[in-house]
């Protein structure tokens, strides 16, 4: 999400992007949401969405990640993914039908 790309992937970097980028795919949409951070180490990365799960326990509670996915997977049906290098930031890509998003 923004706050954890602005609070802890790009923080002390200046100049930092993250891009967020929407389509329709045939029945479905796609929303893939990158930044140019720090990335994400691979020990790391299977656990991003699991609930309490965090890097910095002075700065958040693990949840965030975790009701994303919970929304994505259950209220929209659909499925994220992420990847990352680390080092070189982090792409989500979220897809689900479209006629979620009309509350269908």
């Amino acid at each position: 999400d923004l706050v954890n790309s602005s609070l802890i992937t790009l923080r002390g970097e200046k100049g930092g992007t993250i891009a967020i980028r929407v389509e329709r795919e045939g029945e479905g949409v796609v929303l893939e949401y990158s930044d140019d951070g720090k990335g994400i180490a691979p020990d790391i990365l299977p656990r991003i969405f699991d609930p309490f799960f965090t890097t910095d326990h002075k700065a958040g509670t693990g949840l965030g990640l975790h009701i994303v996915y919970n929304l994505v997977t259950v209220k929209l049906e659909g499925t994220i993914e992420c990847v990352s290098t680390e080092g070189s930031g982090a792409r989500f890509t979220i897809r689900f039908p479209a006629g979620r998003v009309a509350g269908r």
